[in-house]
């Protein structure tokens, strides 16, 4: 599984909404003579920003989203989740 995205979209001659995103997993089986390992690596991330200019300023303010989690099936004692917030904002 992977796959991505991107749109942008023009909401006031000076207003600019972007937003993008992708995500990836991948699946694993590996056996150890008789032992058998499974797992699953999961990662996806999300951005929106909304873009502009007005006397005489350029500036961006947006936020983001990303997570990340591994799936041990066999060893669950090695399972996490991330997930990591963002905010951003620039203004020149």
């Amino acid at each position: 599984m992977d796959g991505g995205f991107v749109g942008r979209f023009l909401l006031r001659s000076s207003r600019l909404l972007s937003v993008r995103g992708s995500a990836m997993g991948q699946r694993h089986e590996h056996t150890f003579g008789a032992v058998r390992e499974r797992d699953l690596r999961v990662t996806w991330f999300g951005e929106a920003s909304l873009s502009g200019s007005d006397r005489g300023h350029t500036w961006v303010i947006g936020a983001a989203l990303q997570r990340e989690s591994y799936d041990a099936e066999d060893l669950p004692q090695l399972d996490f989740t991330h997930t990591v917030p963002a905010l951003f904002v620039q203004d020149e």
